[in-house]
């Protein structure tokens, strides 16, 4: 479960070598089955309040829209309760929605859930994988980025980073993941982050994902950064090309930040998980801005996928619980209609115990805001 964790950065070490899921365990989609009431955000929070069949609690939710209509939730860090009513931590897991109804996707056995992905190569609480943006490929199949994680500390994420940018490859409709591979940029940057696709191409945009700071009491100067690169629509295993500010470049160095660094009041963003979208001809955002700490969700907009970024309006990201106790991050787009689009809010307790505010909330944002 995420809990504070302030500490030096340390240095990278290599990431390891990339197999096949086809070495791992199969993934599995479990039998048990949890409707909500509806699809509008005040009914996927009562869902998730309760449970989504044995997953009680989970966070950094991500939902992708499938061709067949059915959406692909991910999540990091899910407490799956197992057949003898205890609760085990997995780094990853899935869920595929039909409708209004929820089923988990996860590999291992009712008895001893595993992770999704990258299963055989997890050793828990030390070494993991969770997951990032993703898209359909132009070969139809699933195409899931996820960051290779290692914890360097002597408790679970008192000093985390990532190592490596990998890419799973999920056939469709079924689900299966058959491949888990390093992607062309496995870099630290984490180009994947959040993905979007218009037009000729798919964009992939980087940030690098320091958790609870990597300084004492602040936080990486590279969190409050952006970048963007973008390769050929669909073809994830191309190499991309980066933007420089000025231009598309092949130099991966080059890249420029794209974030806004203050907002609309010259208030410093230090820190900037920025989830992209491109809704009805329009760049949208939205940000947990300063992720674990801050109390604030910022809608940007911009003309084109490399900015310039501009804030339109900044909501309130409301507790489940006094702030000194329980607080919020990571803002995501979740789906919605024309007129407004669903943000979804990871939430949790400061001390990190898993309670019934281990889960994500729900937000009905009007594309007019932005």
């Amino acid at each position: 479960m995420k809990r504070i964790g302030l500490a030096l950065a340390v240095a990278l070490t290599a990431p390891l070598i990339g197999v096949d899921a086809s070495t791992a365990a199969p993934p599995i989609a479990a039998p048990r089955i949890a409707c909500a009431a509806g699809t509008d955000p005040g009914s996927l929070t009562r869902r998730f309040a309760g449970g989504i069949g044995p997953m009680v609690g989970a966070d950094y939710q991500r939902a992708f829209p499938l061709p067949d209509g059915r959406r692909l939730w991910v999540f990091q860090d899910a407490f799956v309760r197992t057949t003898s009513g205890a609760t085990r931590l997995v780094h990853n897991v899935g869920l595929v929605q039909s409708g209004r109804c929820f089923r988990l996707l996860r590999a291992g056995t009712a008895a001893r859930p595993r992770p999704w992905i990258g299963a055989g190569m997890t050793t828990p609480r030390r070494h993991w994988f969770w997951p990032l943006g993703g898209t359909v490929a132009a070969d139809g199949t699933f195409r899931l980025f996820v960051a290779e994680m290692a914890e360097r500390g002597p408790g679970y994420l008192t000093r985390t980073e990532p190592v490596a940018t990998w890419i799973a490859t999920i056939t469709l409709p079924d689900l299966r993941v058959v491949r888990l591979r390093r992607a062309p940029d496995s870099g630290v940057r984490l180009y994947g982050w959040s993905v979007v696709d218009s037009g000729a191409f798919t964009y992939l945009y980087g940030h690098c994902y320091r958790q609870f700071g990597w300084g004492f009491l602040g936080h990486a100067q590279c969190a409050a950064d952006v970048k963007v690169a973008r390769v050929p629509r669909g073809r994830l295993d191309a190499r991309p090309t980066y933007w420089t500010g000025a231009r598309w470049s092949s130099r991966a160095g080059r890249a420029a930040n794209i974030a806004p660094r203050s907002g609309p009041r010259g208030e410093a963003r230090r820190v900037n998980p920025m989830q992209i979208a491109f809704v009805g001809g329009r760049w949208i955002a939205v940000t947990k801005v300063d992720d674990w700490f801050g109390d604030r969700i910022y809608l940007d907009h911009a003309p084109s996928p490399a900015g310039p970024w501009r804030t339109s309006a900044v909501l309130r990201a409301p507790t489940l619980g006094p702030a000194s106790a329980y607080n919020t991050y990571f803002a995501s787009f979740i789906g919605g209609t024309s007129r407004s689009l669903t943000v979804g809010l990871s939430n949790n307790r400061w001390d990190g115990a898993l309670s019934s505010a281990y889960r994500p909330t729900f937000l009905d944002v009007s594309l007019d805001r932005w």
